[in-house]
């Protein structure tokens, strides 16, 4: 229609409608683009709105993974501060129960394991960029490599544990009736009665070498997690700030 009528005012020779036509196409062109941005601006403010959701609720289940391992370490320390007073003394007299839970307690490693599946689905869809904040963006990045390299570190320490602890544990103890034990929930046994003593490691002075190496993986063990609770708590702290600014962000909308 609109062709038409520019056509026979080209015809006419009618200038001033061929321009005032042609001001009308451009208008209608600008504005087709216009809503057009609009609407894609709205769908991606959407999308970025679920994202910072699901990206807030990701750093809540890990505020609460990382309370509950900080409190798992902390058993641990002091599970390795127990052991580390025992091998200066025997099992004569000793709280066979707390001997027990002591080495329960050291089997377990605990990982610092977070979720991350938001944002690495953010990053591997490249939509990473539908987040306006910039300031938002790089301390969402610096969070989660800080994730990867606590997790690079503790494989150290898992490496630790499969090379020097464990093993020892294996060459002094039958671990094997003590493992079934915990695994079927039993608590009604003697430690002399399911842990079979391969030496007389508790009876030797502080000074054996033996049982210096025993303080020494003990040390080892108590230097690790100290380390993976001090990161925890570092990201215990960084998370709790990361989702506050996200919610914050989620509440300004």
């Amino acid at each position: 229609m609109i062709l038409r009528r520019i056509a026979s005012a080209l015809k006419r020779q009618d200038w001033a409608t061929v321009l005032i036509e042609f001001i009308l196409v451009i208008l209608g062109v600008l504005i087709a683009l216009q809503v057009n941005n609009w609407n894609e601006s709205r769908l991606e403010r959407r999308e970025e709105t679920r994202y910072l959701t699901a990206l807030a609720g990701e750093l809540g289940q890990n505020i609460e993974r990382l309370e509950t391992l900080i409190a798992l370490n902390d058993q641990y320390l002091d599970s390795v501060d127990y052991l580390l007073r025992m091998t200066g003394n025997s099992l004569d007299g000793a709280d066979h129960d707390a001997v027990s839970d002591a080495f329960a307690t050291t089997m377990l490693l605990n990982e610092t394991v977070l979720n991350s599946g938001v944002y690495d689905e953010l990053v591997s869809s490249g939509k990473l960029q539908i987040l306006g904040s910039l300031e938002l963006k790089a301390k969402l990045n610096d969070y989660h490599r800080q994730i990867k390299n606590v997790a690079r570190i503790e494989q150290i320490d898992v490496q630790n544990w499969n090379e020097a602890y464990a093993p020892f544990l294996e060459q002094h103890f039958n671990m094997q009736p003590i493992m079934l034990a915990w695994a079927n929930g039993d608590e009604n046994y003697e430690l002399t009665q399911v842990m079979t003593w391969r030496s007389d490691l508790w009876t030797r002075p502080p000074t054996d070498p033996e049982k210096r190496k025993f303080a020494n993986i003990l040390v080892r063990r108590h230097s690790a997690k100290f380390f993976s609770r001090y990161a925890q708590q570092t990201m215990l702290e960084r998370s709790r700030i990361l989702r506050e600014e996200i919610l914050d962000e989620l509440e300004a909308r």
